[in-house]
């Protein structure tokens, strides 16, 4: 492929590498001077040495005789010859002579002009034999120091081509009119292509793969446009035409560009699929350390969160770090931590132990415990704190790990006061069943009485007003059986609710409700009064239950005046801003001292026949609603029994909602 002489003389510099040893010579270091500079050094020679042949024949003058004064300047001619060449040579004789001529000894004699010339051809025959000798020497040393160069070049270029093959560098030019590359031999080796195979643009660019072939062609494009100075760097990835391994090529080159044009592009190209490898490994190793700084800002925001106590255990006992809140949860000191006084084996129950030996065999088979486990430590104080703990190693042969602890107080009180409630509910709800059938038995007797009534009446063949008597005591029976009915429908709404059901409810409804229920009519005729003076009356109230409550206090009431000379029932509603009170007060008998103080408790009774069971679950059923209930006696005879809830607003009805929802989480 034709190209300029200057470029093929450097390929052919770079690519051929001739085996030499020869060290360069001093004078192929050295810097020549140039011919101006050599000119003056040999005449300044010259001349010196024609004036130290003046100063010598001026010094024996006084001995020697004017014939041989010529000859006393031949020595000092010869070495200016020797030393500076002919014309220096030259030069130092005519000065002499003129010298001598003109001012030291004139030529009189006929010897003299004899002397002369012959001094003059003798100057001029050293001189010229001199300026011989001297050309020969100095192309004896241009030779050699051609040779050293030369030598030293192939030294250069010889290093610079296993720099290129041990680096995996190979040179290429590419002719762009003839769309060809010319190729060394480590560019052919990096992409597999035969010492014989014409490399065009299109062949070295279909060895690229195709994820990166767009990226390397516009590159190359980019290169061959002047408006874009001619540089070319792109970095791919081929797989080689030999054996179709993929490599990764590094290319760079320079555009030569003639009247605007792109001529050629030189350039190398590089092996770097290790550097790649060097790169992708640093890469994923700073990805690794980022991810791990990551993880531990992580684990340090989790550390200093104050939600779990997280603690650094050893397999002897001694506990090598904690956080504060397993510090807190304790009761103990950064500098108890520090003097070695935390031991997690003498903060673990004895009976608790057996357990802990057992999470560590877990976790040296395992790693860490599959699942959390309950059980207790001993704080500082000697109480007991109940956690949540889960356990892993450090180290994989479970010598030392961490343990996470989540402080399970709180719900072990709420499942202990579950447990209670659930208990209570039982209990009251066999209570309640008892006084059901206790209130079942009043119209379940009374129906049958009515019903026996009749049945008399019927067979003494009775007419007239006796048929209306029968009608309206068939009447009376049922709906005595309607309210056993009422009764029993309320029990099974009671049992079926479980939990207490709180919804908005007005209380004076439910108190005319219990009348109504109780068989009993307040009005300015009756013994009954209603005084409902609260301003507000809704509150959070599960109606059946309350129902029980009011039905039950006014069947009390109407049983203690059964007896009285004077009775009268008096039903009063007052309120403030946070609650309304209900007095449901009695003309009866009252209350004894000695009773007074535990009527509310089951099977404290006033009456002959009865249980004791009404006013003990009209207590738990306030208390479920978040109320009181009390007693005192009346000030003219007779009793008072009052009790109170809060108000509905939007306080209560978060505060009681929340204490139902913690309730139920924990129940589960």
């Amino acid at each position: 492929m034709p190209y300029p002489y200057e470029a093929r003389r450097i390929f052919e510099q770079i690519f051929s590498a001739p085996n030499s040893t020869r060290r360069p010579s001093v004078a192929a270091t050295s810097i020549a001077p140039s011919p101006v500079q050599s000119l003056f050094q040999r005449l300044a020679i010259g001349v010196g040495a024609a004036v130290l042949g003046l100063a010598f024949r001026l010094a024996i003058q006084d001995f020697v005789g004017n014939r041989i004064a010529y000859l006393t300047f031949y020595p000092v001619v010869m070495g200016g010859a020797l030393l500076g060449g002919s014309v220096s040579g030259l030069v130092a004789a005519l000065l002499c002579a003129a010298v001598a001529q003109l001012w030291l000894f004139p030529v009189t004699q006929t010897g003299d002009w004899i002397e002369l010339p012959i001094f003059l051809a003798g100057a001029a025959v050293i001189s010229g034999a001199s300026e011989a000798l001297r050309n020969a020497m100095s192309r004896t040393d241009s030779a050699e120091e051609r040779a050293d160069v030369e030598d030293r070049f192939r030294i250069v270029n010889e290093r610079l081509r296993l720099a290129m093959s041990a680096g995996a560098i190979g040179a290429w030019d590419f002719d762009t009119e003839g769309n060809v590359f010319d190729a060394c031999p480590q560019m052919r080796e990096i992409f597999g292509f035969a010492s014989d195979t014409l490399v065009t643009r299109d062949a070295l660019f279909d060895a690229v793969v195709a994820q990166d072939r767009s990226a390397a062609t516009e590159a190359f494009r980019a290169a061959l446009d002047p408006m874009h100075g001619g540089r070319y760097f792109a970095q791919y990835r081929i797989r080689r035409v030999d054996d179709n391994a993929e490599r990764w090529v590094g290319s760079q080159a320079q555009a030569l560009f003639v009247e605007g044009k792109p001529a050629r592009l030189i350039g190398v190209s590089r092996d770097i699929t290790h550097e790649k490898g060097v790169e992708g490994l640093l890469h994923e190793k700073a990805q690794l350390a980022d991810q791990l700084k990551e993880s531990e800002r992580r684990l340090r925001v989790f550390y200093d969160s104050g939600l779990v106590g997280v603690m650094c255990w050893n397999v002897d006992g001694s506990i090598t770090e904690a956080n504060d809140k397993f510090l807190e949860m304790l009761g103990y000191s950064r500098e108890d931590l520090s003097d070695g006084r935390i031991d997690w084996i003498k903060i673990t129950p004895p009976e608790f132990l057996p357990r802990e030996q057992a999470a560590m065999a877990e976790v040296r088979a395992s790693g860490a415990t599959k699942e959390p486990f309950e059980q207790e430590y001993i704080r500082q104080n000697g109480e007991r704190l109940p956690v949540l703990t889960a356990v892993s190693t450090l180290d994989g042969a479970g010598a030392k790990g961490v343990a996470l602890a989540l402080d399970i107080s709180d719900r072990k009180r709420a499942e202990a006061e579950l447990q209670k409630l659930h208990i209570h509910r039982f209990d009251l709800m066999k209570s309640m069943a008892a006084g059901f059938a206790h209130e079942i038995t009043q119209p379940l007797t009374a129906a049958g009485a009515y019903a026996a009534a009749a049945r008399r009446m019927l067979s003494s063949g009775s007419t007239g007003r006796a048929a209306e008597v029968v009608a309206e005591t068939l009447e009376k029976t049922a709906g005595e059986v309607t309210r056993a009915g009422r009764i029993i429908s309320r029990l099974r709404e009671f049992i079926s609710h479980g939990e207490t059901n709180l919804l908005p409810a007005h209380l004076h409804d439910l108190i005319r409700q219990a009348l109504a229920d109780s068989g009993v009519v307040a009005d300015d005729k009756s013994k009954v009064k209603l005084q409902l003076n609260a301003a507000r009356d809704e509150v959070l109230a599960d109606k059946v239950q309350l129902a029980l409550v009011l039905v039950n206090l006014i069947r009390n009431a109407m049983q203690a005046m059964a007896t009285s000379a004077k009775s009268e029932l008096i039903i009063a509603t007052s309120c403030d801003d946070q609650q309304i009170r209900v007095d449901v007060s009695d003309k009866g008998q009252g209350v004894s001292p000695e009773l007074r103080d535990s009527l509310f408790e089951p099977f404290t009774t006033t009456k002959a026949g009865g249980m004791g069971i009404g006013l003990s679950i009209s207590r738990a059923i306030i208390e479920a609603h978040h109320g009181s209930i009390w007693s005192k006696p009346s000030l003219d005879c007779g009793t008072i029994v009052s009790f109170a809830l809060p108000l509905l607003d939007t306080e209560n009805c978060e505060r009681i909602a929340a204490q139902q929802t913690g309730l139920v989480r924990s129940s589960r």
